[in-house]
């Protein structure tokens, strides 16, 4: 029978193994994942620096999901060329391997990002608009076919000028200059049918009628295979952006296991990737075989509906899964294919992989029991906040109610797993059984962790003695905060002060919370000033 694994319990008297969970969302949560990694190793080094009385510090593992893993794929495949890992990584060799993710933040984006994604973005636009003009070139020819026509004296005007004014609107609105030219033709294609269908008679119209339905019949195949490779075009870029080819397996570090964590759509569980191993409840386990670092990173972050799933072919990437357990439900043997979302639909924080770990090493060949004493949850998630239905229609009152429904049950699921992890670090601390450690919570600013440790017997003293050091680093952090949680889920680019602000927010909100509540490093996060050269340096 195996060995039960278990979590230890941290104690200052004993060396801290850190177990980071890196949550989704998009280019926000990347930035956030940087700015917690950042403030954890300024964190290590000031426990370096106590010498005699500091605590030894050592990462075991850094768990992703969605946008988090951006960053934990960049910081895997970054620290294994210059052959460190997180324990002995120097602050600035880290600030060097993750600057091409920076510019990918900041200035570049990722969709569209230059060369593939903004190729396909262009075609897939322009597909879109030729299959709108032409079904509403079907649309009128049906309406006018052998009924005659004003002329284009007429129509051309009376077309273009609505035409233009809807396309006017829609490109403010969504900032897409390119779109008041796409309504126009679409315009003209409504208004050139009206004037050459309008004046046929007999089989010739039924003819052009039936020519447009074929016409565009066609052009929405095309749309809809177009569109089916947006999944692929996103791992190309990422490939052409960040990881080059590289495979999962040689991102293997000595001391951290870097983990990307998906939704397994099948058996409704996570399923894990690591340059170890690949692990679903379900499936089984085993090594990742030829699985590129961009299919595993995509897998992580492919939001539904913004992207397909990701189909694994098993046999073909050398992937062979065996189950040393017996799960419930169990499928056919041998699994030959995983099918993946967003780490995010099962758990968006991505702390299940560090919580799991016990249960899943008692039942593997391939993990080793020990595991890690201390969690760290980077939490890129944003209050849901108030939000005002102002007067719609039917057709779009109904979809925005549908979306707000999904966001509700998503926060709700969040703040529950959010409150659970709270709770089980206050037990751990009292039973000594269990992880202990904290969460940077974007709403949160580090006053608020001061304040709450304010007069208290243990972290009292350190809570005010890191008031007066934020105070004098002259930030308004409550406006920060908020700032930071009105930043959109997005690929494209932030801005560089976007960038600055919610690096600089997460590295102080981990360093003030791990001093603060657990008096590891020190009162003093890394400044703006120092944030602001990383960023800049990395985007020119």
């Amino acid at each position: 029978m195996a060995t039960a694994c278990a979590h230890d319990t941290w104690q200052p008297s004993k060396p801290c193994c850190i177990s980071v969970a890196l949550s989704g969302g998009g280019h926000r949560a990347a930035a956030w994942a940087l700015g917690t990694l950042y403030g954890l190793l300024t964190l290590r080094d000031a426990e370096r620096h106590k010498e005699c009385d500091g605590v030894p510090i050592g990462f075991t593992a850094v768990a992703s999901v969605s946008g988090g893993s951006l960053t934990n794929g960049v910081v895997a495949a970054g620290l294994k060329d210059l052959g460190v890992d997180l324990d002995d990584v120097p602050l600035d060799d880290f600030r060097a391997c993750t600057g091409p993710l920076l510019a990918a933040i900041a200035t570049d984006g990722l969709i569209p990002a230059k060369g593939p994604t903004r190729r396909y973005l262009a075609a897939l636009l322009t597909v879109l608009t030729l299959t709108v003009a032409a079904g509403v070139a079907t649309i009128v020819a049906v309406a006018t076919a052998a009924r005659g026509t004003p002329g284009l004296a007429l129509l051309l005007p009376v077309w273009l000028g609505v035409g233009a004014i809807a396309g006017l609107v829609l490109a403010v609105k969504l900032h897409f200059v390119s779109a008041l030219l796409r309504v126009l033709v679409i315009a003209a294609a409504g208004a050139l049918t009206w004037e050459y269908v309008g004046d046929t008679h007999g089989d010739a119209a039924w003819i052009a009628v039936l020519a447009l339905l074929a016409g565009t019949a066609v052009l929405v195949l095309l749309l809809i295979v177009t569109a089916a490779v947006r999944g692929a075009v996103f791992e190309r870029a990422l490939d052409a952006v960040l990881f080059h080819g590289r495979r999962l397996a040689s991102v293997h570090a000595r001391d951290t296991r870097y983990v990307f964590c998906a939704t397994e759509l099948q058996s409704g569980h996570q399923c894990f990737l690591a340059p170890e191993l690949v692990t679903e409840q379900n499936a089984g386990e085993g090594a990742p075989g030829d699985l590129r670092l961009s299919t595993a990173v995509r897998a992580s972050a492919t939001l539904p509906i913004g992207f397909p799933p990701v189909v694994l072919d098993l046999n073909r990437l050398g992937v062979h899964l065996a189950r040393p357990w017996r799960p419930k439900g169990e499928p056919p043997v041998p699994v030959t294919k995983l099918v993946l979302a967003d780490g995010g639909v099962y758990d968006n924080m991505g702390d299940e992989w560090e919580y799991g770990y016990p249960e899943r090493a008692t039942g593997s060949t391939i993990l080793p029991c020990s595991s890690a004493n201390f969690l760290v949850v980077a939490n890129a998630g944003k209050d849901i906040g108030w939000q005002a239905f102002r007067r719609a229609g039917l057709f779009r009152r109904e979809p925005r109610a549908l979306k707000r429904d999904v966001d509700i049950e998503y926060d709700v699921s969040t703040s529950q797993r959010r409150r659970t992890l709270l709770r089980l670090f206050r037990e751990a601390e009292k039973a000594h059984v269990g992880l202990v450690g904290v969460i940077a919570h974007m709403p949160t600013s580090p006053l608020d962790v001061c304040a709450s440790f304010t007069g208290t017997s243990d972290g009292g003293a350190r809570a005010d003695e890191t008031r007066i050091v934020l105070n004098n680093m002259h930030e308004h952090w409550a406006e920060l905060a908020l700032c930071n949680g009105n930043t959109s889920t997005t690929l494209q680019a932030l801005s560089v002060e976007k960038t600055v602000n919610l690096i600089l927010h997460a590295a102080a909100l981990v360093t003030v919370s791990g001093y603060v509540v657990h008096g590891l490093g020190a009162s003093h996060p890394p400044t703006r000033a120092e944030i602001e050269a990383w960023v800049q340096g990395a985007t020119g």
